[in-house]
């Protein structure tokens, strides 16, 4: 159980360093189009790879979301209730890894 809150804790937490990022990208990026002075080109196009980047990641993210969550309802169903034998802890693993 403490794994699985630990993984709980983590998915949140990268969830918020992800959005933090890609909104200071953001940011940089506007901030850099509004003021001509200190203009950079290549500043500006490694802000534009990272959104790029950032993009991709959540295009992954977001196919894989619907796996993950099942394969985390199947854990908690695993671990709350355990006459819920049918469910393997190695078919939850497997989701998972699935994912990764």
């Amino acid at each position: 159980v403490m794994n699985f809150c630990v993984i709980c804790f983590i998915f949140m937490c990268s969830i918020l360093l992800y959005s933090f990022v890609f909104f200071h990208n953001m940011a940089l990026l506007r901030r850099l189009r509004m003021f001509n002075d200190g203009y950079s080109v290549a500043a500006a196009f490694q802000i534009k790879e990272n959104l790029a980047v950032l993009k991709a990641v959540f295009i992954y993210f977001c196919s894989t979301l619907p796996i993950i969550f099942f394969s985390l309802l199947l854990f908690t169903l695993y671990f709350t209730h355990p006459s819920f034998v049918h469910v393997a802890l190695s078919d939850c693993i497997i989701l998972v890894d699935l994912c990764i």
